[in-house]
């Protein structure tokens, strides 16, 4: 995909840059001087494409094509496209970054003349740099012409750490291309965007969308790219996805060994390179991505666990948590994983049965200590219930078994106050078992119902939307300046419809009363920033027809936004830093 600028880069080109795909521009005609003039940048074929050009050119016994340039270095292969920034003499950025396709000869109008230098990156999936290079710029009148030389670059990378402070505060902090750490303020929405008529109880993917298409199937790539950039405008720093997965099961819903994963043909090993390159955006207001790995009750349940007829499922867990890791550890985009969501009741982690509470944290100390082996430059942690006992009774637990854990998350749902949820995390109460806190989710519902019933419709109205945006408006700025908070997550991007238990995919269904809720009930389907509603397919119809005409992948459902919650919560999110360093900087 081919990036808009975004407002930061708005400011360097104000007036947006023609770019011209092999042909040329130049300066409108005027009596003044000019002060911006044209730039074309000359490739040869890359090497993939020259050796499949030349071929077809031997079957043709044709010329060569025009769009060919001959006598400059190719474009490397695996690109598609460049990141241009242009410098002045003192090294300074006047222009861009500008992001073009990686094509033969591409023209940048409405560069500021005194620029004497550019930079291309050339970028994996509009997102990743393989090759760099930098070159002078001489102006012949108001054009010039260069002809980089790309050279392969050092892969990007992030170095993330977490802690709390002499004074109890938490914070993270990332490390980019290995430069100095600095501190991160997590400001980030749960994005798991189920189509309607999808559902993510089911295989093959367990809510996994963000896959890449391996020899030609079918993919969700139309829905993130999409929301990527909308993500990115609204100035969220960060995704948490629940399901992000290296190894999916079989399309009917069954287990297979190793080896059937293993097959070259088998289909059931997913890469994720483009949606994680797209969420890097070569590091231009990155979007950092938590990787969820929905590792289920049987993992963690010491009485599934001990079921032999669970072995096959618990071995596909196992090496599946370690492919994953393995998979995503290096990439820039990565913030951490969650090696769990709200699994099991508090009972079971520190009451009554030693047994199953010591499987448990067996099984966190494990699994924790595997990805810190693999990843040891990116954070890992869970997502718990909002549990008012957990903080206290699991001390000597966590003091065990939870080394190896960055991060507490919270799913919290409160309306009046998160004190009693976040005061039992402070540091004068965990000693040294503290550890900073993520709101991993943090949201209410929109929605009303239109009649009775146990699975009535519902929908967003305005007056629905005002009410939930005035309770968060109230909630959330409690979370930034808690200490002991390091960043949150909103629940959620976009309603599902697959969510309320006993319902339908392909219908928006209530869920159960909560007098205490704005609308007084607990609607799963309902959560949303964005409704979602059916382009031009019916529901049934998930993944596109044969033709490539009809299907969600194809016809991306519609997002409208509950426009005063978003604002609310955009507000926020901009003034974060400052609602936090005001409340901790009081004595």
């Amino acid at each position: 995909m081919i990036h808009t600028l975004s407002t930061r880069q708005k400011l360097w080109a104000a007036s947006m840059a023609t770019v011209f795909i092999a042909g040329c521009g130049g300066s409108s005609g005027s009596d003044d001087p000019p002060t911006t003039g044209d730039v074309t940048i000359s490739h040869g074929a890359s090497s993939a494409s020259a050796m499949a050009h030349s071929s077809q050119q031997a079957a043709a016994a044709i010329p060569a094509a025009t769009d060919v340039v001959q006598d400059h270095a190719p474009l490397p292969d695996g690109v598609n496209a460049m990141q241009v920034e242009f410098r002045d003499s003192a090294g300074q950025l006047l222009y861009g970054p500008i992001e073009v396709e990686a094509a033969p000869q591409v023209t940048i109008q409405g560069v500021p003349l005194n620029a004497s230098s550019l930079t291309v990156d050339y970028l994996r999936n509009g997102g990743y740099a393989l090759a760099s290079d930098d070159e002078d710029i001489v102006w012949n009148d108001a054009v010039s012409s260069v002809s980089p030389v790309p050279a392969g670059v050092a892969p990007s990378t992030t170095q993330w750490n977490s802690g709390i402070d002499a004074q109890g505060n938490a914070r993270f902090t990332v490390a980019v291309e290995g430069g100095t750490a600095q501190s991160f303020l997590t400001k980030g929405v749960g994005y798991s965007p189920a189509p309607i008529g999808f559902s993510n109880k089911n295989g093959p993917s367990f809510g996994d969308v963000f896959w890449d298409t391996p020899g030609g199937f079918l993919d969700f790539e139309n829905v993130w790219k999409r929301d990527l950039e909308v993500i990115r405008g609204h100035g969220f720093n960060a995704v948490r996805t629940y399901s992000l997965i290296a190894n999916f099961i079989n399309d009917d819903g069954t287990i297979p060994d190793q080896a059937a994963i293993n097959s070259p043909d088998s289909l059931l090993v997913r890469e994720h390179k483009k949606f994680l390159d797209e969420a890097w955006n070569n590091g231009v207001d990155p979007i950092y991505v938590i990787v969820g790995i929905p590792m289920p009750e049987v993992i963690f349940d010491k009485n599934y666990f001990d079921n032999t007829a669970n072995a096959k499922e618990i071995e596909y867990w196992d090496n599946n948590f370690t492919a994953t890791v393995t998979q995503m550890q290096n990439h820039p985009a990565v913030l951490g994983f969650t090696i769990f969501n709200e699994i099991g009741g508090g009972a079971d982690r520190y009451a009554d049965n030693a047994a199953k509470a010591q499987h448990f944290w067996g099984q966190v100390q494990n699994y924790a200590e595997r990805a810190k082996r693999i990843a040891p430059d990116k954070l890992v942690g869970w997502a718990y219930f909002d549990d008012p006992q957990f903080a206290s009774k699991t001390l000597d637990y966590r003091r065990q078994y939870a080394k190896a854990i960055d991060f507490y998350g919270i799913n919290a749902f409160q309306v009046e106050q998160l004190a009693t949820t976040l005061d039992p995390w402070k540091q004068s109460a965990q000693s040294d078992t503290a550890r900073p806190i993520l709101l991993t989710e943090y949201g209410l519902p929109t929605t009303v119902r239109d009649g009775g019933g146990d699975l009535p419709p519902i929908r967003s109205t305005e007056a629905s939307i005002k009410k939930t945006a005035e309770v968060v408006g109230k909630v959330i700025p409690q979370a930034f300046k808690h200490p002991v908070v390091a960043g949150m997550f909103y629940f959620e991007w976009s309603d599902e419809w697959w969510k309320q238990g006993g319902g339908s995919d392909i219908k928006q269904e209530g869920g159960a009363r909560v007098d205490y809720f704005p609308q007084q009930h607990w609607d799963e389907e309902g959560f949303g920033l964005y409704s979602i509603a059916l382009g031009d397919r019916s529901a049934e119809q998930v993944y596109a027809d044969a033709a490539w005409k009809k299907g969600s992948n194809v016809q991306v459902d519609k997002l409208t936004p509950k426009t005063e919650l978003l604002d609310v919560l955009k507000d926020i999110y901009k003034n974060a830093e400052q609602i936090r360093e005001a409340a901790l900087s009081q004595p």
